[in-house]
């Protein structure tokens, strides 16, 4: 899970642990690109409406993308290693502009993949089902 709200997003996290899911947390891109580097996984719950870092700077999120989206583009052109793939929920505050839905369906997001905050953590987790090992 990559979300700056550690408080809110607590209530999902012990949900997907009920259900078997084993559960990493990134509250900053920093943290995101070090855990993606060094591991693999099967699903990642991202925010794209994570505030600036990973010295993005202005000039790249200022241009209508927030930092979550720019990290799934880098995601997505492999740039943290075999993640490259990685099935992306998006759970997110509604961010809107023209083009968004498109844009997250061409990074291989799937429709049904995307839930606007505020949502309930229950839906997420019926969505992904129950880890069975």
């Amino acid at each position: 899970m990559v979300d700056d709200d550690v408080v809110g997003m607590d209530g999902l996290r012990r949900h997907l642990i009920h259900s078997r899911h084993i559960v990493d947390f990134a509250e900053s891109p920093e943290t995101m690109t070090r855990l993606v580097r060094d591991n693999h996984y099967d699903v990642m719950i991202l925010d794209i409406m994570l505030p600036y870092g990973l010295s993005l700077g202005r000039r790249e999120t200022d241009s209508g993308m927030s930092t979550g989206m720019v990290l799934l583009k880098r995601l997505r052109a492999g740039a943290y290693g075999r993640n490259q793939s990685v099935r992306v929920v998006v759970y997110s505050a509604r961010l809107v502009y023209p083009g968004l839905l498109a844009e997250l369906s061409s990074l291989g997001v799937a429709d049904e993949d995307i839930f606007w905050k505020p949502g309930r953590s229950g839906d997420i987790v019926r969505h992904l089902g129950t880890d069975t090992p």
